[in-house]
């Protein structure tokens, strides 16, 4: 089986599964709303104005009701990053079965993580590929050497990443 058949093989695995990330402080799971203000389509709570808000997030029926300026607050969307950091050292290509195991896991988590709305980032040879780049450098991974994944610096999405590390090394 050719890498491509491998990964839409775990992509259709994955098909009932959620990546569902850990609890944040405060309640709820980092994938669906965060505990903080934001920009999201559900309403939270009321909040007197303060001189340099937002006046696009005064509630003007309310200030025309009652007097009184009051924001309205919403839910902060979360999508959290699930960061798969990939060893593509020579120990993982010594056998087939060890590298097809490390693509097949990759693109499983992958596809469970997209199901959960998060935003999955393969991290392997001191390079981060997110979105549509994720899928062809994960049929693009040479196992020969090049050596332990680690995160690589990326722009700040959302939070800490939920790390996976796959590897051979304890």
């Amino acid at each position: 089986m050719d890498r491509a058949e491998l990964i839409a093989l775990a992509g259709a695995m994955a098909a009932p599964y959620r990546l569902s990330p850990p609890e944040q402080p405060g309640g709820g799971p980092a994938g669906c709303s965060g505990v903080g203000d934001g920009q999201s389509v559900d309403f939270h709570d009321f909040r007197q104005y303060l001189p340099g808000d937002d006046l696009r997030r005064v509630d003007w029926r309310a200030y025309a009701r009652n007097g009184h300026m009051q924001l309205k607050l919403y839910r902060e969307e979360v999508s959290p990053v699930v960061e798969l950091m990939l060893d593509t050292s020579a120990s993982m290509g010594a056998y087939p079965g060890k590298a097809q195991a490390a693509v097949f896991v990759a693109a499983f988590l992958r596809a469970a993580a997209l199901a959960a709305e998060g935003r999955p980032v393969l991290c392997r040879d001191g390079g981060r590929f997110p979105g549509r780049d994720f899928e062809a450098a994960l049929a693009g991974a040479g196992f020969s050497g090049a050596g332990l994944a680690q995160p690589a610096p990326g722009p700040p999405g959302g939070g800490e990443p939920l790390p996976f590390r796959l590897s051979d090394f304890p």
